[in-house]
């Protein structure tokens, strides 16, 4: 009784916002044919012509981004033409066709492979608009609350209600609705000629579900996990130009903190769990048994390991990089308090050997350096911060308030100038190299890799290099039984 009452009551609330919605979004009454462009674009992406004709005339482009490569290049040269001229000059030969409702323009890929095709239409008069009802359930047929149901190559779509009951008026020819929900694969459905119903079965995604994550001291698949964890593999930090495997985190993972560790040649991060120095800011002092570390513990390769191992690692020899967060990270006791980042390195893998090279090369620059004062302007703000009273930290004594810079002394300090960051600051070049090979048989897999990372600073003699080497081999030695060597080093 109270699910009922409370669902008319949200419907209604819902239906009014709808109804608020469609009252601001009336199109205004606008035709292709009145805007007046020019445009000269040679072998640009077609993304940049869709935006500077989307700027220019206020049409809005619908399109599948499965369907439609913006990438593609393009030419156009039109002087003073109508919207219809520009398009038909733009998909030209591009296998696209283009419809124009109102003021959208619907892109979609063309079944003939020819000429772009035009077609102004009146969704108010030209288009017959079809209303279609369904409901969505999962595998054991419970209904699927919150599921997205959107008109292919539009934005146009509604969510289930708490019954996986959906009402959709589809606009366009193409009878296809997208079906996706988190954790599902998405339904593709095609809708017959005159079909206004249709019931939908969500599976599971199975690939998300079964994946495999560490968690403690074992593994477990993604689906069995109830804990905050978050897993990250190297496939999306690798071409990240950075020196430290800290640094690469920063801004991947949700509730992780990367704090810098200076812009100096070298220098590592520190990592915090959810702010954990928050909650160590108001705990005792070392004499009064507090003084606790607010960072998380560090785990390679099933070792207990320190924060300057981990920042050392290069990204090229990581597989995997897991953060167990609160209650997930309890396995590892009190100094898991903070939380856990476990890191696996990667392994032999059967097969013929195989070599991978990555490198990198850059430069580090400041975009715009700030303009120094002149030693003598110095001299007389100087003179007139003494005079006004102010804390110069020092301690404020009479004797101090009067040394002041004569006129003389200012007069030599006109020409006593030295811009130190103009002078010394240049550019400085940075290099990334890795090595790796890997590959065995049923009996045994082998894996060795060597890295390279060097740094110039911007100022002076602060340039930093390293080596990393690591090394392994992992042998099934009989049924029950597995023996691993493993090897790692660093050199800076």
């Amino acid at each position: 009784m109270l699910k009922d009452v409370f669902c008319k009551q949200f419907k209604k609330q819902i239906t009014q916002l709808f109804l608020v919605g469609a009252i601001g979004l009336v199109p205004i009454s606008a035709f292709a044919q009145v805007y007046q462009i020019t445009m000269k674009k040679s072998n640009a992406p077609l993304s940049s012509v869709i935006a500077e004709i989307e700027k220019e005339s206020g049409y809005t482009f619908f399109y599948n981004d499965d369907q439609i490569n913006l990438g593609k290049k393009v030419s156009i040269n039109v002087t003073d033409a109508s919207l219809d001229v520009v398009l038909n000059h733009m998909f030209k030969n591009t296998g696209y066709v283009y419809r124009i409702v109102n003021n959208q323009i619907v892109v979609s890929k063309s079944s003939e492979g020819g000429i772009a095709r035009t077609s102004s239409v009146n969704t108010t008069q030209q288009q017959k608009s079809v209303t279609i009802k369904g409901v969505v359930k999962d595998a054991h047929g419970e209904p699927v609350i919150g599921a997205s149901v959107v008109e292919a190559g539009t934005t146009n779509g509604t969510v289930t209600d708490f019954d996986g009951n959906f009402v959709l008026t589809l606009s366009g020819r193409d009878k296809h609705v997208l079906i996706s929900y988190i954790g599902y694969t998405t339904k593709n459905i095609t809708l017959k000629d005159g079909q206004t119903s249709v019931n939908v079965i969500l599976e599971e995604d199975s690939e998300l579900l079964d994946e495999v994550v560490v968690v403690g001291y074992g593994t477990q698949k993604m689906k069995n996990i109830t804990g905050a964890i978050e897993t990250l593999s190297t496939d999306e930090i690798k071409d990240l130009s950075v020196g430290n495997l800290g640094d690469a985190l920063s801004g991947m993972m949700s509730g992780l903190h990367v704090s810098s560790g200076g812009g100096r040649p070298g220098s590592t991060p520190s990592l915090q769990i959810r702010q954990s120095s928050i909650n160590t800011s108001v705990t005792p002092s070392s004499t009064r048994g507090g003084d606790a570390d607010p960072s998380p513990l560090y785990v390679i390769d099933e070792f207990i390991s320190t924060e300057e191992a981990f920042n050392n690692l290069d990204v090229s020899e990581v597989e995997s990089i897991t953060v167990l967060k609160d209650a997930s990270a309890a396995v590892y006791g009190a100094r898991a308090a903070y939380g856990v980042v476990l890191v696996k390195t990667k392994r032999g893998k059967v097969g013929t050997p195989a070599i991978s090279y990555n490198g990198q090369f850059g430069f580090t620059d400041a975009l715009k350096l700030p303009k120094m004062l002149g030693a003598y302007d110095y001299g007389r703000i100087y003179n007139a911060a003494r005079a006004a009273g102010t804390s110069t930290g020092d301690s404020e004594s009479d004797n101090l308030r009067t040394q002041y810079f004569q006129a003389d002394e200012l007069d030599a300090m006109r020409g006593l100038n030295y811009d130190l960051i103009d002078k010394e600051w240049s550019a400085a070049w940075t290099q990334r190299h890795s090595l790796n090979i890997s590959g065995g048989t049923d009996k045994a897999t082998y894996f060795a890799g060597a890295s390279y990372f060097s740094q110039e600073g911007n100022m002076g003699r602060l340039d930093y290099d390293r080596w990393n080497f690591r090394g392994g081999v992992n042998a099934n030695v009989g049924k029950w039984t597995k023996a691993s060597f493993q090897i790692s080093g660093r050199t800076e």
